[in-house]
Formats: C-alpha cells, sequence, structure tokens
C-alpha cells in the first residue's frame, strides 16, 4: 500500500495534495506543510505539496471545495463505510472540481466467506468506477505474516494501470520471480473459500458524466516511462530470457516451490525477530570499522534500484547533485530523472575503458553543488571491465572532503 500511495505522487506530480492524517506516515517528511492557502497557486509545478487532513469524509469535503487539490488520498471512518453514501460524495466532490481521489479500504475489506457490509464494494458490483478515482487495499485483515503485505489497487481505467506498473518497475525495480511467486501463494490460501461462478459477470455502466480537466501525468514521468526499458511493456510471446540480478523468466524449481510452502508453517514472527539493525549494525562495526550511534539512521530495500531511489530522495532533499559516469545503467538514470533530480553526467573516455578515472572526478566535481556520486562497481558499465582497489581508492580520497559517494556493487 505504501508503494502505491508514494508512486502515484512523483507520477502527477500534483501541485497540491490532501492526504488522509492516517496516511502520512507512509510519505516524505519534506512533502507535508501548512501552507496558507492563497499561497498554493504560486508553487513551481514540479514541487509535491502535502496538506494532511482529518480522517472524516465531511472534514475533508470541506477542505476539498476550499483548497481545490489536484491530488486526494483518504480513508472512511467505521460508520461511513456501511452505506456507499460517503463515497458517492467524495466521487462527486472531486470529479466536480477536476480532482484525483484515492481512496484506501484497507482497514475495511476483508477476504471473508461472511464479510461486513462495505458500501465501497457495493457501488462496485452495480457501477464502473469514474476514470478520475481508483482504491488502494493492503490486506491488513488478513496478513499471514506481520512483516508482509499484499496489497492492489483498482482502477478501471488501463491507462493509470499501466503507468503506475511502469512507476512500480522504475521507483522499485523488477518483483523478483519467487516474490512473485511467493505473494500469489498468500492471495491463492487468503482466497481458497471463494465459490466459482456463483453469480454471473454484471453489466458495467459507463461513465456519462462530464468534470472538469483532471491532472496528467507529469511531463517528466512521461518522459521516463516512454524511454525506459521496462519489462511490463514487452510483449507475452517474447523469446527473451532475462538474467538480471533481481529477474529471471526461468522456470522456477522444485525445492523452491517446496521452500516457500513450508514458510507457511511459521507465521508468529516477533519484532526482535525481523529488526535488521542489530546485525547491519555489528557487520559494518567487525567489518569495517565504522562505529554506529542511537541516532543513525539506515535505509532499507528490497532491491538494488529501490535502495537507489530512495538515496537519490536522500540527495534530492539536501539540494544535491547526482553526478553518475557516461555508461551508467539506464534503469537508474531513468529512475533518477522520474524523481526529478539534479543529474550531472560525467564523461568517461574509450583509452580508459569507459573508467572514471579519479583526475576526471576531480575535474567535474569542481563546478558542481553539493554532488552526490554514484558509481557502479567494481564491474564497469558498459565495457565490463573491472575497477582495481587502486582506482576505487582514487575515487574515495576524490570524495573525501564532504562529497557524498555512493558504490553499488554489480
Amino acid at each position: 500500500m505504501a508503494v502505491a500511495i508514494e508512486s502515484a505522487f512523483p507520477l502527477f506530480s500534483p501541485r497540491l495534495a490532501i492526504v488522509d492524517e492516517h496516511l502520512t506516515r507512509l510519505l516524505p517528511r519534506s512533502w507535508l506543510t501548512s501552507l496558507a492557502i492563497e499561497n498554493t497557486s504560486t508553487e513551481e509545478s514540479d514541487q509535491i505539496t502535502v496538506i494532511e487532513s482529518p480522517h472524516q469524509s465531511d472534514l475533508m469535503i470541506e477542505l476539498i471545495k476550499k483548497l481545490k487539490p489536484q491530488v486526494v488520498v483518504t480513508g472512511l471512518a467505521q460508520f461511513e463505510v456501511i452505506t456507499s453514501s460517503s463515497f458517492l460524495h467524495l466521487l462527486q466532490v472531486t470529479k466536480e472540481i477536476g480532482c484525483r481521489l484515492f481512496l484506501d479500504i484497507s482497514d475495511h475489506f476483508e477476504l471473508s466467506s461472511l464479510p461486513a457490509s462495505n458500501g465501497v464494494l457495493k457501488y462496485l458490483a452495480e457501477n464502473q468506477l469514474p476514470s478520475h478515482a481508483a482504491i488502494i487495499c493492503g490486506l491488513v485483515k488478513n496478513k499471514v505474516y506481520s512483516d508482509l503485505e499484499v496489497a492492489f489497487v483498482i482502477s478501471e481505467v488501463d491507462g493509470i494501470s499501466k503507468a503506475l506498473s511502469k512507476t512500480v518497475e522504475v521507483l522499485e525495480g523488477h518483483t523478483a520471480i519467487i516474490s512473485q511467486y511467493y505473494y500469489g501463494c498468500l492471495f491463492h490460501e487468503l482466497l481458497a473459500f471463494q465459490l466459482a461462478d456463483r453469480h454471473a459477470p454484471a453489466e458495467r455502466e459507463s461513465e456519462k458524466t462530464k468534470s472538469e480537466e483532471i491532472i496528467g501525468f507529469s511531463s517528466s514521468a512521461v518522459s521516463v516511462l516512454k524511454d525506459a526499458e521496462l519489462s511490463v511493456t514487452e510483449i507475452d510471446d517474447t523469446s527473451v530470457i532475462h538474467m538480471d540480478v533481481d529477474q529471471s523468466f526461468l522456470p522456477m524449481p522444485t525445492s523452491v516451490k517446496a521452500a516457500i510452502f513450508e514458510s507457511f508453517v511459521r507465521q508468529n514472527i516477533s519484532e526482535a525477530e525481523v529488526d535488521v539493525n542489530p546485525s547491519i549494525t555489528q557487520s559494518v562495526w567487525s567489518n569495517y570499522g565504522f562505529q554506529t550511534k542511537s541516532s543513525t539512521g539506515f535505509v532499507y530495500a528490497d532491491g538494488s534500484q529501490a535502495l537507489f531511489n530512495k538515496l537519490v530522495i536522500c540527495c534530492a532533499q539536501e539540494g544535491g547533485t547526482l553526478c553518475l559516469p557516461a555508461g551508467t545503467n539506464g534503469k537508474y538514470v531513468a529512475a533518477a530523472k522520474f524523481l526529478q533530480a539534479n543529474v550531472v553526467n560525467i564523461p568517461t573516455e574509450s583509452s580508459d575503458g569507459f573508467k572514471l578515472t579519479g583526475t576526471t572526478l576531480k575535474k567535474a566535481l569542481e563546478s558542481v553543488k553539493k554532488p552526490w556520486v554514484c558509481i557502479s562497481g567494481p564491474t564497469v558499465s558498459p565495457t565490463g571491465l573491472v575497477y582495481s582497489n587502486e582506482e576505487m581508492d582514487a575515487f574515495l580520497s576524490t570524495c573525501a572532503h564532504g562529497i557524498r559517494i555512493q558504490l553499488k556493487y554489480c
């Protein structure tokens, strides 16, 4: 659920967004503001500004009417979800002002043979979801493990679904096949109670009402999603076999399938068991001699792509400039542009095997403000050469005085 919400904002880059107070914890703190109403129209188009709102639809609607945001992310109180009236009111108001609505129903959705009354689902059973609205649902009431959550987004606009899929791939990277299979098993088990062919397929009603112009995808997002090499854009019958670090379309080994099913045996995992901080702290100290403090922050991710993007966000929040050697993997360049970071390409020479040298790096950094240098190593992209220890020492020496450096192992 957090990924869906966080991915939607760079995709649309709203001038102003209103987010339910229960959901703002998922967003970067730099986005939140107490911006004065009269100043909202003067903000730069690429700056995301978020205002926190109460967890009640009538108060949210008052804010929407007064501030006229471009994106709204909200939930419903328990008493509001029993019928469809609150949801209908939100749909109507957001449509009138041309605002995109993302409604979170995670707290009110449960996969069960005897589900509670849900006005949003009743509406969806009889009506087509308007083009400006989408439903976000995390299966928080059907968790098999305390540290894992299956979530999905419902939209009846094909363009939105595809754009969100591409955005997640740009920001999070490819979902490893083992993870896809694991979540597939979870979802299958949660739906084991379903009765097939119980109801005939319902006819969907077409949207007839018109609304004001709704915010579209940002120009930077469109450019990146169009040019990036993404697996979701490939045709189904392609013969290409991917051998990326985190992706492979080879058949799943039987032993892996067995291990996944065996993992269901143990479900109650304590917070201490999933906390990776102590082991990381110990590893950093024992291997590199770096001592951490209680205030030391750790940045986590499921893969190298997601971790890189978290560091890009840190760079942007600091007002830094991301420095990438020529030939850097295109997915990292695309992600940095998507996140609207300041990017500077450092030239490399064929005579050096397109390696980045300490001399070239020092010269390039002379005119860069708050540089964050990103180096993929020890393998050089795109030639496949390897940086020596002396060459890596030269980078670190050049960046020793107040320059941030990111080392990506590949």
